[in-house]
């Protein structure tokens, strides 16, 4: 797994599902509005949770919100990527 990610490298698929969950949505909500069912909108988080190394999704947040869009493996570092 690379050490460092950017928004930009975030399949197109996931972003819509990034984007919210940084607004701090719940998978049901995810999926009612982006018309997904519920069990896409929880596939999805766990490749975002994945691909930036991270536990859980307040890792996730901080980790892309504290770098402007932009994580360095920082959940990875703190024992991180296992959910």
């Amino acid at each position: 797994m690379p050490s460092e990610h950017h928004i930009a490298d975030i399949p197109k698929r996931l972003l819509p599902v990034l984007d919210l969950v940084l607004q701090g949505r719940r998978n049901h909500q995810i999926a009612c509005q982006l018309c997904l069912t519920r069990h896409t909108v929880e596939n999805y988080v766990s490749q975002l949770l994945d691909i930036f190394g991270c536990a859980s999704r307040a890792e996730l947040i901080v980790a892309v919100l504290g770098r402007g869009g932009h994580a360095s493996g920082e959940c990875a570092r703190r024992g991180g990527g296992k959910h």
